[in-house]
């Protein structure tokens, strides 16, 4: 595999968190995206940031990682995704990692790595919801048109449902949930 580079959709509208934008929320000595964004960066990857809603504060918290606006960052995870994947090296494989996960660690981005390849789709599932998929995700490089194309609110769920043979999976202990509501700050 060659390399690896990360898209970090960053350009949701926050509904559930009720009007502040959840991931420019103070986490440790960051916001809540700058902590996701600086454990891509210590796993060595190429980090793209997808923004949208408040693209310049978002650019702020996670510089110097790379941005790409999606304008049509209204209609959904796709749209960004597609965004985020377009600006990606071609040959690269790309690990999606969603914004609003602080608690991820590297080394399970790294183990995520680790169980890739050009023709595969690595996900994790983690034994506090063993039947859920989990996040990150990584894409082989020959996914990377697929990705291009998506649109709507589904994320890259339509990609992993046609390529059943190819999705690898792998567990983590405990749990890694994102930040939808005040209470999960």
């Amino acid at each position: 595999m060659h390399g690896v580079s990360a898209i970090v959709p960053a350009a949701g509208l926050s509904k559930r968190m009720g009007g502040q934008n959840k991931l420019l929320l103070p986490y440790g000595e960051t916001t809540v995206v700058g902590v996701v964004v600086k454990t891509l960066f210590e796993c060595g990857l190429d980090v793209i940031v997808v923004t949208g809603r408040d693209a310049e504060l978002v650019e702020k918290a996670v510089a110097p990682a790379k941005t790409a606006f999606n304008p049509d960052f209204e209609q959904g995870m796709g749209t960004s995704i597609a965004v985020g994947a377009r600006a990606v090296p071609e040959g690269n494989a790309i690990l999606i990692a969603l914004g609003d996960m602080p608690a991820l660690i590297g080394e399970t981005v790294d183990a995520i790595i680790a169980s890739g390849s050009e023709d595969k789709i690595v996900v994790p599932h983690y034994l506090g919801s063993p039947d859920v998929p989990g996040h990150p995700v990584l894409f082989g490089a020959s996914f990377r048109w697929a990705l291009t194309r998506l649109s709507g609110d589904t994320g890259a769920k339509p990609i992993l449902e046609s390529n059943p043979d190819s999705v690898v999976t792998i567990h983590f202990r405990g749990a890694l949930k994102g930040i939808d509501t005040p209470r999960d700050i």
